[in-house]
């Protein structure tokens, strides 16, 4: 990939994230590093596409971990959504 250089370096990436363990049982954890303070939201979907849970938080410049309860979910295969700004990415969660 090429490296692009400039103005997008300033912002906040949705993508330098880790999602961890996973597969996961009562809890995960967003590792997720900032450029700058920004809020982050954390939306988890199940597999057709239902919103089971939504955390938000204001993330700091840096390195930053977010807990994510998963006591109320089922066993199965999630998508979780990270925003930060007009950034996102998804993943997928394994809950055992």
């Amino acid at each position: 990939k090429d490296l692009i250089q400039g103005n997008t370096e300033k912002r906040n990436s949705a993508n330098s994230n880790v999602l961890f363990p996973n597969p996961a049982q009562n809890k995960a954890t967003l590792s997720i590093a900032l450029k700058e303070n920004s809020g982050v939201t954390v939306n988890v979907y199940n597999i057709i596409g239902r919103l089971v849970k939504s955390v938000k938080a204001e993330g700091q410049q840096g390195e930053n971990y977010i807990n994510i309860d998963l006591n109320n979910l089922s066993s199965g295969i999630y998508m979780v959504s990270v925003k930060v700004g007009d950034a996102a990415s998804t993943k997928k969660l394994i809950i055992q």
